[in-house]
């Protein structure tokens, strides 16, 4: 009853993303920059955003503040804003937000993880063959419709993991705009990994910074992949670590 520390998946790896800072990892090949800013304004606040779009759309964030004593601590905030109602982006979106709304009448609205999740690429991907009238569906299942895209082996799967990437760069900028990320916004998952050559080719910056009025706001904040396949296991570990020290 009192020896228990109760953790959802994304807590974890955000403990994992703070072992690594405390390790000096994120600057070794287990973290990949791929946006860092031209000038970065200095800024006291080094707080953090944790994303891993996979089998669902996980978010939570890093907050970094002084207590009144004056030192420094961090706290780890998981979030549930991926179940929002997704915008609309475009025309093309919006034609396959009206098909996905048809082969599920069921739901009121679509959220960012009916497009963001293992899930979510398989209906867009089915939203699109309906759309096209393609003849012969190729895939079944997110990882192949995934592993196509990466490979480029099908026009429908690229598009379908570009929309995917584009969402997730829209729900990045409303965290951003939230939390102030200047100590990164980090981009982790087993798929973050296997999709790495996508991701760095695809939309997800340029949707972070479509803002009119913040792009130089959303332009401060580095872009990381980790690389780091266990890290909410080393994340557990971490956070146990620290919370048997705070108790001695």
């Amino acid at each position: 009853k009192n020896n228990t520390l109760m953790l959802n998946d994304m807590e974890l790896a955000a403990y994992g993303i703070l072992d690594m800072i405390d390790n000096g990892e994120i600057n070794s090949d287990k973290c990949e920059v791929i946006y860092k800013p031209e000038k970065q304004t200095k800024n006291r606040l080094k707080n953090k955003l944790i994303i891993a779009p996979g089998t669902g759309f996980g978010t939570a964030s890093i907050l970094e503040f002084s207590s009144q004593t004056g030192d420094a601590k961090r706290m780890v905030l998981s979030s549930e804003i991926q179940h929002i109602q997704v915008p609309v982006i475009d025309d093309r979106h919006a034609e396959i937000i009206k098909t996905m709304n048809a082969m599920n009448r069921q739901k009121r609205y679509l959220n960012y993880e009916d497009f963001v999740s293992g899930s979510g690429l398989k209906n867009i991907y089915l939203a699109l063959y309906q759309m096209c009238g393609t003849k012969t569906l190729k895939y079944i299942n997110a990882v192949d419709i995934a592993e196509s895209a990466v490979n480029e082996n099908d026009e429908l799967a690229i598009e379908s993991l570009d929309l995917f990437y584009k969402l997730t760069g829209r729900l990045i900028q409303a965290m951003a705009l939230m939390i102030q990320p200047y100590g990164g916004i980090y981009l982790c998952g087993s798929s973050t990994i296997n999709n790495a050559k996508f991701i760095k080719q695809s939309k997800l910056i340029d949707e972070l910074h479509n803002c009119l009025i913040r792009k130089q706001l959303l332009a401060q904040f580095p872009v990381y992949i980790i690389k780091k396949s266990d890290i909410n296991l080393v994340g557990g570990l971490w956070a146990g670590k620290k919370v048997f020290q705070d108790a001695i």
